[in-house]
């Protein structure tokens, strides 16, 4: 009879023995090289079948991570300078936190990218109900008409598309507003409104008037964004270098 410190020993490599056959999620093949575009536009494109597209290392560790820039600490001037051409092909109908896992896989490899996570407590935008009311509106979207009458100018639900001192959103959360707010304003987002639901949020600002998002979101959504202090998840670049030919 195997003695019950001893069984739980043999348990415990079992399960270790187990969690090292894993293998981590990875593209079937994946292609990284210098960029030779000379335009000031970069970005990724994504498929079920993978993602190929022109971006810096910086870049490509925010999507795998799911950060923001602000997030992502050390590291050399390169990181966020030089641009790579990428074309990944993913096993399968892959999903785009699939492929999170599969982008995080590849760039730890070519770039032997070392990260280091911790939380910090700092400055943050709290995003809150405004005492005049709040002007939401939940969205009557017809998603399947979307799809087809709407798919050349880009609005879709659950998506949302900016520029030029415009934000619309169709069918979103609260969390994908805040998810694009903290881009917009390069700096952490919290969510306090406690909203749940999905929308169709339409934000205008600058203009003649010079309106800020700030007074936008409020005015205008009847929400109020104000300075405080959250917990922020940093990644810091312990190591990294350029990648080899491939």
């Amino acid at each position: 009879m195997i003695s019950p410190p001893l069984f739980a020993g043999l348990l415990a490599a079992g399960w270790m023995a187990f969690a090292q056959e894993q293998p981590r999620a990875a593209f079937e093949v994946a292609s990284i090289k210098p960029s030779r575009s000379t335009s000031n536009n970069y970005g990724l494109r994504f498929n079920p079948g993978g993602i190929n597209g022109d971006a810096p290392l910086g870049y490509l560790i925010e999507f795998a991570y799911n950060v923001k820039e602000f997030q992502i600490a050390g590291g050399p001037a390169w990181v966020e300078s030089e641009r790579y051409e990428i074309e990944a092909k993913a096993p399968g109908t892959a999903t785009p936190e699939q492929m999170r896992l599969m982008m995080q896989s590849l760039i730890e490899d070519r770039f032997h990218l070392k990260l280091r996570r911790k939380t910090e407590q700092r400055t943050a935008y709290i995003l809150s109900a405004a005492k005049g009311g709040v002007r939401l509106r939940e969205s009557s979207a017809d998603c399947g008409a979307l799809a087809t009458a709407d798919s050349s100018r880009g609005r879709q639900c659950n998506s949302w598309s900016s520029g030029d001192g415009e934000f619309i959103g169709t069918k979103i959360s609260i969390a994908q507003f805040v998810e694009w707010l903290s881009g917009s304003l390069e700096g952490p987002v919290v969510d306090k409104t406690g909203f749940k639901g999905a929308f169709d949020l339409h934000l205008k600002w600058g203009g003649d008037a010079g309106t800020s998002v700030f007074t936008a979101v409020g005015e205008q959504m009847g929400l109020r964004l104000a300075s405080g202090k959250a917990p922020v998840e940093m990644l810091t670049i312990d190591s990294v270098e350029r990648p080899g030919e491939n």
